[in-house]
């Protein structure tokens, strides 16, 4: 089979205005997608925040830094307001030394208003936006 110089110009005529800018959208769709889905890790030099889960029933948020990994059931959220309850046990000292690398991880993580609460309830910090009348978690 021979193929003449006008089939082969048609031809790339084909692939460069059909297949070509086809291939750029889905590469641009991709991108898009990828970009916009929502941070599960804020990573630093020294510590990370990691959403472990995050739903309206069940959610759960950890810290680490290089010697603990501090645990936190998440109470009533969305993307913009948490509210952190330590678990395991952890003294108000322990969870008090990392609330500021906490709160930096939070809002990398896109969560604007925050409350950060011991094992029994007694609140650690809390988001000035928030107004002070945040849900207590269960």
């Amino acid at each position: 089979m021979i193929v003449t110089p006008a089939e082969a110009q048609e031809s790339r005529s084909v692939l460069l205005f059909v297949v070509l800018p086809l291939i750029t959208l889905v590469a641009a769709g991709l991108l898009i997608v990828i970009w916009r889905a929502p941070r599960t890790v804020a990573k630093f030099p020294n510590f990370s925040v990691r959403i472990e889960r995050l739903s309206r029933e069940d959610s759960y948020i950890s810290y680490r830094d290089g010697s603990r990994r501090l645990d936190f059931d998440a109470g009533p959220c969305d993307r913009e307001y948490v509210c952190l309850k330590a678990i395991r046990g952890r003294p108000l000292e322990d969870i008090s030394s990392v609330v500021p690398n906490l709160i930096s991880g939070l809002a990398k993580l896109g969560f604007k208003r925050y409350a950060i609460y011991t094992e029994d309830g007694q609140i650690v910090a809390g988001s000035e936006q928030n107004g002070g009348d945040s849900e207590k978690p269960k």
